[in-house]
C-alpha cells in the first residue's frame, strides 16, 4: 500500500466495504491532490478504467485480526 493512499467508500457492520454518493468527484479529487492510490468499493457505474495516473483497488471486505492488523480483498483495476 502506498503512503500516498485514500480510502473511499463505508464499512458496514459485517466488513464489507460499500459505495457512497460522490466517489467520482471525490477519485478527481483525490488525483488532483496527488494520491497515488485510492481504495474503493465496486460501482459498477463509476468509469475508473478511464482514470489514469492513479490505481483505483476495488475493496470487497475488511477482516480485522485479533492482533489489530485488517486484512483487505482487493481487486487492482487501473493504474
Amino acid at each position: 500500500m502506498h503512503e500516498d493512499a485514500a480510502f473511499l467508500g463505508a464499512l458496514s457492520l459485517d466488513g464489507h466495504v460499500v459505495k457512497v454518493e460522490g466517489m467520482l468527484p471525490a477519485l478527481i479529487v483525490a488525483k488532483g491532490l496527488g494520491f497515488k492510490q485510492v481504495f474503493l468499493p465496486y460501482d459498477r457505474l463509476l468509469p475508473i478504467e478511464m482514470l489514469e495516473g492513479i490505481e483505483c483497488a476495488v475493496v470487497h471486505h475488511l477482516k480485522l485480526s485479533k492482533t489489530v492488523e485488517f486484512y483487505l480483498t482487493v481487486t487492482i483495476i487501473s493504474k
